[in-house]
């Protein structure tokens, strides 16, 4: 993140740089959307075109362009591999031993395989062998993948500040008496 940028600036051209519309980049950034929409389209374009801003979002260009860097693609088939990967992958029973292969696929899911070997007697044969195999978290590479797609929305702004929001459901006799009283007098009845 460039120094000069905010936090929600920062937010801001990340969003732009997923292909979000200005207006969606400056509301989920944080940005007040309790505006007309008109004017928050202003604002967003205003930011977007300040100097800071072209150059982040030319900076995040090149970094994604670079093949040094992951594309979305590629993290999410890694993300993919560690979500799908079995521990029977890479552990087969072999009549009285168990056999470690680390040659399968899904290796992206290990997160580590040790083999310990205590010999002993005079030739000083294997007499045990632990071996342990621990894979990555799946539930935690699922959990990537949904947050590059998008699957958890974020809070609505306005409601980030743990507003206490009422629903009411009411029979419809009920919501007619409501809508006369709102009429005559311009206010909703509260309960």
């Amino acid at each position: 993140m460039s120094n000069s940028l905010t936090y929600k600036q920062e937010q801001f051209c990340l969003n732009l740089f997923k292909g979000m519309t200005q207006r969606n980049a400056w509301i989920n950034a944080g940005y007040s959307s309790n505006y007309d929409l008109a004017i928050v389209d202003v604002r967003a374009s205003e930011l977007a075109a300040k100097g800071k801003v072209k150059v982040r979002l030319a900076e995040l260009r090149e970094q994604a362009s670079s093949p040094l860097v992951m594309a979305e693609t590629a993290r999410k088939e890694r993300l993919s591999e560690i979500a799908r990967a079995k521990l029977t992958n890479f552990v087969k029973i072999e009549g009285d031993a168990l056999e470690i292969d680390l040659n399968g696929e899904d290796n992206a899911a290990l997160q580590e395989v040790s083999i310990e070997e205590w010999r002993g007697g005079k030739d000083q044969r294997v007499q045990s062998r632990t071996s342990k195999v621990k894979l990555i978290n799946p539930i935690q590479a699922i959990a990537e993948l949904n947050k590059m797609d998008g699957v958890y929305q974020a809070i609505p702004p306005g409601l980030q500040d743990n507003r206490v929001v009422n629903i009411f459901v009411v029979d419809k006799e009920t919501k007619n008496l409501m809508s006369q009283v709102k009429e005559r007098t311009g206010k909703l009845i509260e309960g």
